[in-house]
């Protein structure tokens, strides 16, 4: 799998290269040059695997050449071997639980995939990596728990003080070993452009410094799996369904989106021939990339504290890679993209009503992509205009819920009024004293931090 900058396509390296560099030499994003295509013979044996046996064929379509295809299996059965449960909630709306994995967010995914790999590759040529990560909530913790213990690599974890939940900073925090976590006096988007700022410099060129937060391609592909795996599964009934229900053909993922990383792997799904017809990208208060699918402009914003923190970032690092993704139509990505923005008010009421009325908890984020769904169908149901092409339309969605919500239990508690049940692994780690190092966020305290760890 060749790999090329979104700077600078005549920069090519491997995916295990793409993967310890994070990001690409020239400040830029790396992307796949091409993408495996899915035979229709293909499609039709991966329509009948679980989870775990397509995310194997997937990842060895994806990695031909690279390892061995009985390595790939090996690293991909190790990393993926938990669940992914898709849950119907309405006739046309099902949840695909992504919170199953050990730090119980959908960065597991990911960060497990990546840590399997990047070891794979640093053993090869007997390395070591320092993995640099910025956080606004569940990244760091699956990225903690996909590394720990691992010999070849350190990582530091840099989150934004006061705005994670407590039990999210409990999982950075309180494993030790091989992970250390900062606290930044400072917002997410501060701790990302300070990550940014150390892989350009020259002077830490020899920490060999890489990241895992959806900077490192890594992360995505395996995400594309389960894109793949859901529409798959939608795909087998739509057409009794939208029957029914008089709907149009078509399944639509709606996606709570912070730094696009995962709307990324989930359009790479959809090239790879996955059954996808479009998303709804569901933003909280931090709508830059809302305003800029109105306008054609961007322009980053300081992040904004909402009740779904995972999604606080006012400059998403993977509008790059999407812009990539799309050769620079921006009306392409309109006709497959639609976008909401979903006030905090919003995202409660939506925990309350869906409860209530389908007895589902949502945890903030998945609460903000249902209120989006939400607010688009109204729009269609009263609109005399049929979308346009590949739009949202009439069809079957998948909601990306994408953490427990009981990791969210202060939030959630006082709108339902019931005690949320809270995994064993959970409740252990609220009972450990965590242990964090508070830094400024100027880049000379922590490029001295780095230098002298």
């Amino acid at each position: 799998m060749d790999c090329i900058s979104t700077k600078n396509p005549e920069l090519k390296v491997s995916f295990l290269e793409a993967i310890q560099f994070g990001q690409a030499p020239d400040g830029g994003l790396f992307v796949p040059k091409s993408i495996p295509q899915i035979s229709k013979k293909e499609w039709q044996v991966f329509s009948g695997l679980d989870f775990q046996e397509l995310s194997v064929r997937l990842a060895q379509k994806w990695l031909t050449g690279e390892l061995p295809p009985d390595v790939i299996q090996e690293l991909t059965e190790r990393a993926l071997d938990f669940s992914v449960p898709l849950v119907s909630v309405t006739p046309n709306i099902s949840v695909l639980e992504l919170f199953h994995g050990p730090s119980a967010s959908f960065k597991d995914f990911g960060a497990r995939f990546l840590a399997q790999f990047l070891r794979q590759a640093l053993q090869e040529k007997k390395k070591r990596a320092f993995v640099l990560t910025a956080t606004s909530g569940d990244t760091g913790s699956a990225v903690a728990q996909g590394f720990y213990g691992m010999s070849e690599v350190d990582v530091i974890l840099l989150y934004p003080s006061g705005k994670v939940s407590p039990l999210q900073e409990k999982q950075m925090t309180t494993l030790g070993k091989n992970v250390t976590a900062l606290e930044m006096d400072g917002t997410f988007d501060d701790c990302q452009k300070l990550v940014k700022q150390a892989f350009s410099d020259p002077d830490l060129k020899s920490l060999g410094l890489t990241s895992a937060n959806s900077i490192n391609l890594g992360r995505l592909i395996p995400q594309s799996f389960y894109y793949v795996y859901a529409s798959l599964c939608c795909s087998k009934c739509l057409a009794p369904t939208a029957k029914e229900l008089q709907l149009e053909p078509g399944t639509y993922c709606v996606v709570p989106s912070g730094n696009l990383g995962n709307l990324t792997a989930g359009v790479l799904a959809k090239r790879m021939g996955a059954p996808i017809t479009g998303f709804i990208v569901a933003l909280n208060a931090n709508d830059e990339f809302h305003q800029y699918l109105l306008t054609g402009n961007f322009k980053a914003k300081p992040s904004k504290k909402t009740l779904s923190n995972a999604m606080d970032v006012g400059n998403p690092s993977n509008l790059e890679r999407l812009r990539s993704l799309y050769n620079g139509d921006f009306q392409k990505m309109r006709a497959e993209i639609q976008s909401v923005s979903v006030s905090d008010r919003e995202t409660e009421k939506t925990i309350q009503d869906v409860f209530k009325k389908h007895q589902y908890l949502l945890d903030p984020h998945g609460a903000v992509g249902w209120a989006a769904l939400s607010s688009l169908q109204q729009v269609q149901n009263t609109s005399p205009t049929p979308p346009p092409a590949g739009g949202v339309g009439r069809g079957v969605y998948i909601l990306l819920e994408t953490a427990d919500p009981a990791k969210f239990s202060e939030i959630i508690t006082p709108l339902i009024q019931k005690k949320i049940p809270m995994s064993t692994a959970l409740q252990s780690v609220l009972k450990k004293k965590g242990n964090s190092i508070l830094l400024p966020k100027k880049y000379e305290d922590f490029k001295k931090f780095l230098k002298k760890y």
